[in-house]
Protein backbone atom coordinates (compact mmCIF):
# COMPACT_ATOMS: atom_id res chain seq x y z
CA UNK A 1 0.00 0.00 0.00
CA UNK A 2 1.14 3.55 -0.77
CA UNK A 3 1.45 6.30 1.83
CA UNK A 4 1.08 10.08 1.87
CA UNK A 5 -1.70 10.12 -0.75
CA UNK A 6 -2.88 13.70 -1.40
CA UNK A 7 -5.32 12.92 -4.24
CA UNK A 8 -8.98 12.03 -4.05
CA UNK A 9 -10.72 8.68 -4.56
CA UNK A 10 -7.51 6.70 -5.08
CA UNK A 11 -7.85 3.07 -5.99
CA UNK A 12 -4.55 1.22 -5.58
CA UNK A 13 -3.92 -2.31 -6.76
CA UNK A 14 -0.15 -2.73 -6.54
CA UNK A 15 2.31 -5.29 -7.76
CA UNK A 16 6.01 -5.20 -8.29
CA UNK A 17 8.10 -7.48 -10.45
CA UNK A 18 10.87 -8.82 -8.25
CA UNK A 19 14.13 -9.00 -10.11
CA UNK A 20 17.50 -9.71 -8.50
CA UNK A 21 17.71 -8.59 -4.90
CA UNK A 22 16.02 -5.16 -4.92
CA UNK A 23 12.30 -4.49 -4.44
CA UNK A 24 10.12 -1.38 -4.35
CA UNK A 25 8.29 -0.93 -1.11
CA UNK A 26 5.66 1.48 0.14
CA UNK A 27 6.69 2.09 3.72
CA UNK A 28 7.57 -1.23 5.30
CA UNK A 29 5.24 -3.19 3.00
CA UNK A 30 6.33 -5.08 -0.06
CA UNK A 31 3.39 -6.00 -2.29
CA UNK A 32 3.99 -8.62 -4.94
CA UNK A 33 0.59 -10.10 -5.83
CA UNK A 34 -1.30 -7.45 -7.89
CA UNK A 35 -0.46 -5.28 -10.90
CA UNK A 36 -1.41 -1.96 -12.50
CA UNK A 37 -2.02 0.56 -9.75
CA UNK A 38 -5.01 2.76 -10.77
CA UNK A 39 -4.93 6.45 -9.81
CA UNK A 40 -8.27 8.27 -10.20
CA UNK A 41 -6.93 11.73 -9.38
CA UNK A 42 -3.72 13.67 -8.92
CA UNK A 43 -1.66 12.04 -6.15
CA UNK A 44 1.53 12.37 -4.12
CA UNK A 45 3.22 9.48 -2.35
CA UNK A 46 6.61 7.99 -1.44
CA UNK A 47 8.28 4.78 -2.67
CA UNK A 48 11.18 3.11 -0.86
CA UNK A 49 13.88 0.68 -1.99
CA UNK A 50 14.89 -2.36 0.02
CA UNK A 51 18.22 -1.28 1.46
CA UNK A 52 21.19 -3.20 0.08
CA UNK A 53 24.56 -2.37 1.65
CA UNK A 54 26.83 -0.38 -0.64
CA UNK A 55 24.27 -0.07 -3.51
CA UNK A 56 23.43 3.16 -5.31
CA UNK A 57 19.86 3.83 -6.45
CA UNK A 58 18.32 5.40 -9.55
CA UNK A 59 14.57 5.92 -10.01
CA UNK A 60 13.09 6.67 -13.44
CA UNK A 61 9.64 7.59 -14.79
CA UNK A 62 8.52 6.69 -18.30
CA UNK A 63 6.51 9.94 -18.45
CA UNK A 64 8.00 12.79 -16.43
CA UNK A 65 5.11 15.12 -17.31
CA UNK A 66 2.56 12.83 -15.64
CA UNK A 67 4.72 11.23 -12.90
CA UNK A 68 7.38 13.52 -11.50
CA UNK A 69 10.10 12.07 -9.24
CA UNK A 70 11.92 13.91 -6.45
CA UNK A 71 15.14 12.57 -4.86
CA UNK A 72 15.43 10.06 -7.69
CA UNK A 73 18.97 9.00 -6.68
CA UNK A 74 18.14 8.02 -3.11
CA UNK A 75 16.63 4.99 -1.52
CA UNK A 76 13.34 6.85 -1.04
CA UNK A 77 11.65 8.77 -3.89
CA UNK A 78 8.68 11.15 -3.85
CA UNK A 79 6.20 10.68 -6.70
CA UNK A 80 3.74 13.37 -7.81
CA UNK A 81 1.23 12.45 -10.51
CA UNK A 82 -0.92 14.69 -12.70
CA UNK A 83 -4.26 14.03 -14.38
CA UNK A 84 -3.94 13.04 -18.06
CA UNK A 85 -6.44 13.76 -20.81
CA UNK A 86 -6.77 10.04 -21.60
CA UNK A 87 -6.05 6.85 -19.67
CA UNK A 88 -2.26 6.54 -19.61
CA UNK A 89 0.13 3.91 -18.20
CA UNK A 90 3.34 5.15 -16.58
CA UNK A 91 6.15 2.85 -15.45
CA UNK A 92 8.30 3.66 -12.40
CA UNK A 93 11.64 1.80 -12.50
CA UNK A 94 14.09 1.37 -9.62
CA UNK A 95 17.64 0.33 -10.52
CA UNK A 96 20.08 -0.66 -7.76
CA UNK A 97 23.80 -0.83 -8.66
CA UNK A 98 26.33 -2.62 -6.35
CA UNK A 99 29.98 -1.54 -5.95
CA UNK A 100 30.80 -4.30 -8.43
CA UNK A 101 28.73 -6.71 -10.47
CA UNK A 102 25.44 -6.32 -12.40
CA UNK A 103 22.58 -4.00 -11.46
CA UNK A 104 19.20 -5.26 -10.26
CA UNK A 105 15.81 -3.58 -10.81
CA UNK A 106 12.12 -3.56 -9.97
CA UNK A 107 9.17 -1.81 -11.70
CA UNK A 108 5.74 -0.47 -10.80
CA UNK A 109 3.06 0.38 -13.40
CA UNK A 110 0.71 3.26 -12.66
CA UNK A 111 -2.56 3.57 -14.63
CA UNK A 112 -3.53 7.25 -14.57
CA UNK A 113 -7.19 8.07 -15.27
CA UNK A 114 -8.42 11.43 -16.66
CA UNK A 115 -10.98 13.54 -14.83
CA UNK A 116 -14.38 11.86 -14.98
CA UNK A 117 -17.58 13.89 -15.04
CA UNK A 118 -21.16 13.71 -16.30
CA UNK A 119 -24.23 15.92 -16.47
CA UNK A 120 -27.00 15.38 -13.93
CA UNK A 121 -29.30 18.25 -12.87
CA UNK A 122 -29.74 18.56 -9.12
CA UNK A 123 -33.53 18.44 -9.42
CA UNK A 124 -36.02 16.59 -11.58
CA UNK A 125 -39.80 16.36 -11.70
CA UNK A 126 -41.34 12.90 -11.88
CA UNK A 127 -43.12 13.87 -15.10
CA UNK A 128 -40.00 15.12 -16.86
CA UNK A 129 -39.34 13.35 -20.16
CA UNK A 130 -36.54 10.84 -20.59
CA UNK A 131 -33.17 12.51 -21.17
CA UNK A 132 -29.70 11.40 -22.17
CA UNK A 133 -26.86 11.96 -19.68
CA UNK A 134 -23.52 12.89 -21.22
CA UNK A 135 -20.14 12.03 -19.71
CA UNK A 136 -16.46 12.72 -20.33
CA UNK A 137 -14.54 10.84 -21.31
CA UNK A 138 -16.98 8.71 -23.27
CA UNK A 139 -16.99 4.94 -23.13
CA UNK A 140 -17.97 4.43 -19.50
CA UNK A 141 -21.02 2.82 -17.93
CA UNK A 142 -23.85 4.45 -15.94
CA UNK A 143 -25.56 2.74 -13.03
CA UNK A 144 -27.90 3.46 -10.12
CA UNK A 145 -29.17 1.61 -7.09
CA UNK A 146 -32.72 2.42 -8.27
CA UNK A 147 -33.87 -0.04 -10.88
CA UNK A 148 -34.75 1.51 -14.21
CA UNK A 149 -33.66 5.02 -13.29
CA UNK A 150 -30.72 5.10 -15.70
CA UNK A 151 -29.51 2.73 -18.42
CA UNK A 152 -25.89 1.74 -18.85
CA UNK A 153 -25.62 4.14 -21.80
CA UNK A 154 -27.08 7.11 -19.87
CA UNK A 155 -30.80 7.12 -20.68
CA UNK A 156 -32.29 8.77 -17.58
CA UNK A 157 -35.98 8.17 -16.80
CA UNK A 158 -37.19 10.16 -13.75
CA UNK A 159 -40.58 8.42 -13.66
CA UNK A 160 -38.85 5.07 -13.12
CA UNK A 161 -37.52 6.13 -9.72
CA UNK A 162 -39.38 6.45 -6.46
CA UNK A 163 -42.00 9.25 -6.51
CA UNK A 164 -39.94 11.46 -4.25
CA UNK A 165 -36.48 11.45 -2.78
CA UNK A 166 -32.81 11.77 -3.56
CA UNK A 167 -31.14 9.20 -5.79
CA UNK A 168 -27.56 8.59 -6.85
CA UNK A 169 -26.17 7.88 -10.29
CA UNK A 170 -22.64 6.57 -10.90
CA UNK A 171 -20.51 6.78 -14.02
CA UNK A 172 -17.65 4.27 -14.15
CA UNK A 173 -14.71 4.16 -16.55
CA UNK A 174 -12.76 0.89 -16.92
CA UNK A 175 -9.34 0.03 -18.35
CA UNK A 176 -7.49 -3.22 -18.92
CA UNK A 177 -3.84 -2.73 -17.98
CA UNK A 178 -0.68 -4.44 -19.23
CA UNK A 179 -1.19 -7.27 -16.76
CA UNK A 180 -4.65 -8.02 -18.17
CA UNK A 181 -6.37 -6.88 -14.98
CA UNK A 182 -9.34 -4.48 -15.26
CA UNK A 183 -9.03 -1.27 -13.24
CA UNK A 184 -11.85 1.27 -12.80
CA UNK A 185 -12.48 4.81 -11.60
CA UNK A 186 -15.93 6.29 -11.01
CA UNK A 187 -17.76 9.42 -9.94
CA UNK A 188 -21.20 9.65 -8.35
CA UNK A 189 -23.79 12.43 -8.33
CA UNK A 190 -27.16 12.81 -6.65
CA UNK A 191 -30.44 14.24 -7.88
CA UNK A 192 -33.75 14.90 -6.17
CA UNK A 193 -36.91 13.75 -7.91
CA UNK A 194 -40.08 15.58 -6.89
CA UNK A 195 -43.44 13.90 -7.32
CA UNK A 196 -46.06 15.70 -9.38
CA UNK A 197 -49.71 14.60 -9.23
CA UNK A 198 -51.37 13.97 -12.59
CA UNK A 199 -53.75 16.78 -13.53
CA UNK A 200 -57.15 15.99 -15.08
CA UNK A 201 -59.88 18.34 -16.34
CA UNK A 202 -63.57 17.70 -17.07
CA UNK A 203 -65.10 21.20 -17.11
CA UNK A 204 -68.82 21.64 -17.71
CA UNK A 205 -70.53 23.03 -19.67
CA UNK A 206 -68.36 22.74 -22.77
CA UNK A 207 -70.58 25.13 -24.76
CA UNK A 208 -71.32 28.52 -23.18
CA UNK A 209 -73.34 31.46 -24.39
CA UNK A 210 -71.13 34.54 -24.51
CA UNK A 211 -73.53 36.66 -22.48
CA UNK A 212 -73.96 34.07 -19.72
CA UNK A 213 -73.33 34.98 -16.11
CA UNK A 214 -69.93 33.99 -14.67
CA UNK A 215 -69.60 30.23 -14.22
CA UNK A 216 -67.80 28.58 -11.31
CA UNK A 217 -64.69 26.83 -12.60
CA UNK A 218 -64.98 23.10 -12.07
CA UNK A 219 -63.73 19.69 -13.13
CA UNK A 220 -60.04 20.14 -12.28
CA UNK A 221 -58.34 17.48 -10.16
CA UNK A 222 -56.65 17.13 -7.79
CA UNK A 223 -57.99 20.13 -5.91
CA UNK A 224 -55.91 23.23 -5.35
CA UNK A 225 -54.82 23.87 -8.92
CA UNK A 226 -55.25 26.94 -11.12
CA UNK A 227 -57.31 27.59 -14.26
CA UNK A 228 -56.30 29.67 -17.27
CA UNK A 229 -57.53 30.42 -20.77
CA UNK A 230 -54.70 31.07 -23.18
CA UNK A 231 -54.62 34.64 -24.47
CA UNK A 232 -57.41 35.93 -22.24
CA UNK A 233 -56.25 36.40 -18.63
CA UNK A 234 -59.35 38.44 -17.74
CA UNK A 235 -61.62 35.54 -18.67
CA UNK A 236 -60.76 33.82 -15.39
CA UNK A 237 -61.18 35.66 -12.11
CA UNK A 238 -61.82 34.65 -8.51
CA UNK A 239 -62.61 31.02 -9.31
CA UNK A 240 -65.06 31.88 -12.07
CA UNK A 241 -65.10 31.89 -15.87
CA UNK A 242 -66.41 35.14 -17.38
CA UNK A 243 -67.80 34.26 -20.83
CA UNK A 244 -68.38 37.88 -21.84
CA UNK A 245 -64.62 38.45 -21.72
CA UNK A 246 -64.13 35.85 -24.46
CA UNK A 247 -64.83 36.23 -28.18
CA UNK A 248 -67.10 33.80 -29.97
CA UNK A 249 -65.43 30.54 -30.95
CA UNK A 250 -63.29 27.76 -29.48
CA UNK A 251 -60.87 28.35 -26.60
CA UNK A 252 -58.44 26.22 -24.57
CA UNK A 253 -59.04 25.99 -20.82
CA UNK A 254 -56.06 24.68 -18.85
CA UNK A 255 -55.90 23.33 -15.30
CA UNK A 256 -52.48 23.14 -13.61
CA UNK A 257 -51.29 21.56 -10.37
CA UNK A 258 -47.94 22.27 -8.75
CA UNK A 259 -45.56 20.75 -6.21
CA UNK A 260 -42.63 23.09 -5.60
CA UNK A 261 -41.32 24.02 -9.02
CA UNK A 262 -42.85 20.93 -10.67
CA UNK A 263 -46.15 21.20 -12.52
CA UNK A 264 -48.57 19.10 -14.50
CA UNK A 265 -51.54 20.32 -16.51
CA UNK A 266 -54.58 19.16 -18.44
CA UNK A 267 -56.39 21.08 -21.17
CA UNK A 268 -59.90 21.07 -22.58
CA UNK A 269 -61.61 22.88 -25.43
CA UNK A 270 -64.67 25.02 -24.66
CA UNK A 271 -66.88 26.88 -27.13
CA UNK A 272 -68.32 30.34 -26.63
CA UNK A 273 -71.52 30.58 -28.64
CA UNK A 274 -73.71 33.41 -29.88
CA UNK A 275 -74.51 35.45 -32.95
CA UNK A 276 -72.00 38.07 -33.94
CA UNK A 277 -73.53 41.52 -34.39
CA UNK A 278 -72.44 43.07 -37.70
CA UNK A 279 -72.41 46.80 -37.05
CA UNK A 280 -71.38 50.19 -38.36
CA UNK A 281 -71.18 53.57 -36.61
CA UNK A 282 -72.29 56.93 -37.97
CA UNK A 283 -72.21 60.52 -36.70
CA UNK A 284 -74.99 63.06 -37.28
CA UNK A 285 -73.11 66.35 -36.96
CA UNK A 286 -72.62 66.86 -40.71
CA UNK A 287 -75.77 65.17 -42.04
CA UNK A 288 -79.15 64.25 -40.67
CA UNK A 289 -78.83 61.02 -42.66
CA UNK A 290 -75.66 60.10 -40.78
CA UNK A 291 -72.08 59.77 -42.00
CA UNK A 292 -70.02 56.65 -41.34
CA UNK A 293 -67.03 57.20 -39.05
CA UNK A 294 -63.71 55.33 -39.34
CA UNK A 295 -62.25 53.08 -36.65
CA UNK A 296 -58.79 52.42 -35.26
CA UNK A 297 -57.33 50.61 -32.26
CA UNK A 298 -56.83 52.65 -29.08
CA UNK A 299 -55.36 50.93 -26.01
CA UNK A 300 -56.15 47.57 -27.57
CA UNK A 301 -59.83 48.37 -28.21
CA UNK A 302 -61.58 49.09 -31.51
CA UNK A 303 -62.38 52.80 -31.46
CA UNK A 304 -64.77 54.67 -33.75
CA UNK A 305 -63.81 58.34 -33.92
CA UNK A 306 -64.99 61.69 -35.22
CA UNK A 307 -62.55 64.61 -35.16
CA UNK A 308 -64.56 67.52 -33.84
CA UNK A 309 -64.98 69.36 -30.58
CA UNK A 310 -68.47 70.50 -31.53
CA UNK A 311 -70.95 69.28 -28.97
CA UNK A 312 -73.41 67.85 -28.49
CA UNK A 313 -72.69 65.02 -30.94
CA UNK A 314 -74.97 62.13 -31.86
CA UNK A 315 -73.59 58.68 -32.76
CA UNK A 316 -75.70 55.98 -34.40
CA UNK A 317 -75.10 52.21 -34.27
CA UNK A 318 -76.63 50.28 -37.14
CA UNK A 319 -76.96 46.48 -36.98
CA UNK A 320 -77.01 45.12 -40.51
CA UNK A 321 -78.13 41.68 -39.25
CA UNK A 322 -80.72 43.10 -36.86
CA UNK A 323 -83.20 40.35 -37.78
CA UNK A 324 -80.93 37.82 -36.06
CA UNK A 325 -81.71 39.33 -32.66
CA UNK A 326 -84.77 39.52 -30.50
CA UNK A 327 -83.46 42.33 -28.27
CA UNK A 328 -80.50 44.51 -27.44
CA UNK A 329 -79.13 46.50 -24.51
CA UNK A 330 -76.35 49.11 -24.58
CA UNK A 331 -74.25 50.66 -21.85
CA UNK A 332 -73.04 53.91 -23.43
CA UNK A 333 -70.09 54.40 -21.08
CA UNK A 334 -71.43 57.55 -19.46
CA UNK A 335 -73.73 55.95 -16.92
CA UNK A 336 -76.65 55.74 -19.33
CA UNK A 337 -78.18 52.66 -20.98
CA UNK A 338 -80.59 51.83 -23.78
CA UNK A 339 -82.53 48.69 -24.66
CA UNK A 340 -85.08 47.57 -27.17
CA UNK A 341 -85.70 45.53 -30.31
CA UNK A 342 -83.19 45.93 -33.16
CA UNK A 343 -84.52 47.30 -36.45
CA UNK A 344 -83.34 48.74 -39.74
CA UNK A 345 -82.94 52.09 -37.99
CA UNK A 346 -79.75 53.03 -36.12
CA UNK A 347 -79.62 53.05 -32.34
CA UNK A 348 -78.58 56.60 -31.47
CA UNK A 349 -76.94 58.32 -28.53
CA UNK A 350 -76.12 62.00 -28.02
CA UNK A 351 -73.04 62.94 -26.00
CA UNK A 352 -72.76 66.46 -24.59
CA UNK A 353 -69.02 66.35 -23.78
CA UNK A 354 -66.12 65.38 -26.07
CA UNK A 355 -64.10 62.34 -24.96
CA UNK A 356 -63.64 58.57 -25.14
CA UNK A 357 -66.64 56.43 -24.15
CA UNK A 358 -66.35 52.68 -23.55
CA UNK A 359 -69.51 51.08 -24.92
CA UNK A 360 -70.89 47.59 -24.29
CA UNK A 361 -73.49 46.23 -26.74
CA UNK A 362 -75.45 43.10 -25.78
CA UNK A 363 -77.54 41.41 -28.47
CA UNK A 364 -79.81 38.46 -27.68
CA UNK A 365 -80.84 36.02 -30.41
CA UNK A 366 -84.04 34.02 -30.73
CA UNK A 367 -82.50 31.18 -28.71
CA UNK A 368 -81.95 33.47 -25.76
CA UNK A 369 -78.16 33.56 -26.17
CA UNK A 370 -76.63 36.98 -25.63
CA UNK A 371 -73.50 38.09 -27.50
CA UNK A 372 -71.28 40.94 -26.36
CA UNK A 373 -69.39 43.62 -28.27
CA UNK A 374 -67.22 46.22 -26.54
CA UNK A 375 -65.71 49.24 -28.27
CA UNK A 376 -64.94 52.93 -27.86
CA UNK A 377 -66.79 55.94 -29.27
CA UNK A 378 -64.65 59.08 -29.44
CA UNK A 379 -65.14 62.63 -30.60
CA UNK A 380 -62.82 65.56 -29.99
CA UNK A 381 -59.45 66.86 -31.19
CA UNK A 382 -55.86 66.13 -30.21
CA UNK A 383 -54.42 68.60 -29.46
CA UNK A 384 -57.73 70.09 -28.39
CA UNK A 385 -59.19 73.22 -29.95
CA UNK A 386 -58.33 76.57 -28.34
CA UNK A 387 -58.82 80.30 -28.80
CA UNK A 388 -56.28 80.44 -31.62
CA UNK A 389 -56.56 76.87 -32.95
CA UNK A 390 -59.33 74.66 -34.24
CA UNK A 391 -57.36 71.62 -33.07
CA UNK A 392 -56.42 68.53 -35.11
CA UNK A 393 -59.40 67.53 -37.21
CA UNK A 394 -57.81 64.60 -39.07
CA UNK A 395 -55.69 62.29 -36.86
CA UNK A 396 -57.42 63.21 -33.64
CA UNK A 397 -57.09 60.02 -31.56
CA UNK A 398 -54.89 60.56 -28.46
CA UNK A 399 -51.76 58.41 -28.09
CA UNK A 400 -52.21 55.02 -26.43
CA UNK A 401 -51.78 55.17 -22.67
CA UNK A 402 -48.55 53.38 -21.66
CA UNK A 403 -49.27 50.22 -19.77
CA UNK A 404 -53.04 50.29 -20.38
CA UNK A 405 -54.57 47.21 -22.00
CA UNK A 406 -57.86 45.39 -22.08
CA UNK A 407 -58.39 41.67 -22.54
CA UNK A 408 -61.14 41.85 -25.15
CA UNK A 409 -61.27 40.88 -28.81
CA UNK A 410 -63.58 42.94 -30.99
CA UNK A 411 -65.28 41.21 -33.91
CA UNK A 412 -66.05 43.92 -36.45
Amino acid sequence: MFRNFLGLALVFFISFSLRGQVVIKHGATQVTTLADTALCSASAFTLDASILSGYSYAWASSNNALATLTNASSGSVSVTTSVPTTITSVTITLTATPPSGPSVSDTLTLVLFPSISFTLPANYCSNNPTSILTATPAGGVFSSGTSGLVSSTGTFTPSAGQPTGTFSVTYKLSHTGPSGLVRTCATTKSTTITSVPTATLAFTPTSICQGSAPIALNGGAPAGGTYKIFGFPNAVSGGTLIPSNLPLGSHTLRYSVQNGTCTDSASQSITVTGTNATMSVSQYASSTLGTNVPSTVFNGITTYYYCSNSSPLTFGILLSNFSSFASYSINWGNGQTSNGTPSASPITKTYTTAGVYFVTLNTTDANGCTSVKQFNLFFGTNPPAGLSSSGNTTGCIPPDSTGVSFDFIINN
